[in-house]
Parts: C-alpha cells; structure tokens; sequence
C-alpha cells in the first residue's frame, strides 16, 4: 500500500504495475484500490466483463487499462486461446499456433517491455 501513495519525482505519477495473466483481476484490482496505475493484459476474453465490471463499481477506470492481448516475445503476431477442457471451464486455456485445428479465439501477441 505505500508503494503507491510514492509518486515519481519528475512526473509525479504513482507507480506503475503490470499484471501479466490478469485473469479476472484480482491484484489488477487490489494495486487499483492502494491508488496505483495498472495495465491489466488477458487473453481470455471470458475474463474482461469481470475485469471491466469491477473497475466500473469501484471507479477505478482511470488507474487501470486493460488490455485484450496474450504475451510474447514476438510482437505483432496473433494466437489462439484454446481451450481443450471444453468452455464450461474456461479458466483453462493455453496458447496455439494459428495453425492449431482446435476451436479458440484469435488474440493478438504483445511484448511487455
């Protein structure tokens, strides 16, 4: 909590947190409410309505961009989130090739520098 009260001595910013794999944004949303900047990246798009609606009751919109993307060392590209469990249990996805036959939902590869 009082790594986020700090600002940045030039800009003046709080602290910026990054959370890879957000999921439904739990410490997206517990570094939120200690007032710090987060940029939220899912690629599971079942996860945003959760992420986004939370940001919405609390106010937080302004701290947090969440971003619709999956994580990689090659940027530009696109992925597959592939679920092979079947959706009623989609928390268990992984990552594919755009080749891959299986069903899944085309997301795009960013790097995180």
């Amino acid at each position: 909590e009082a790594g986020c009260a700090r600002r940045h001595p030039a800009t003046g910013l709080p602290p910026l947190v990054v959370d890879v794999g957000a999921h439904v944004g739990w410490f997206t949303h517990l570094a939120a409410s200690y007032g710090c900047r987060v940029v939220a990246i899912e690629p599971q798009p079942h996860a945003h309505p959760f992420i986004n609606a939370t940001l919405v009751l609390n106010g937080w919109q302004a701290r947090v961009r969440v971003v619709h993307a999956a994580v990689s060392d090659d940027a530009g590209t696109r992925v597959k989130m592939v679920n092979r469990h079947g959706w009623g249990n989609w928390d268990v996805t992984e990552m594919a090739g755009m080749d891959d036959p299986a069903e899944g939902d085309e997301v795009p590869a960013v790097q995180v520098d």
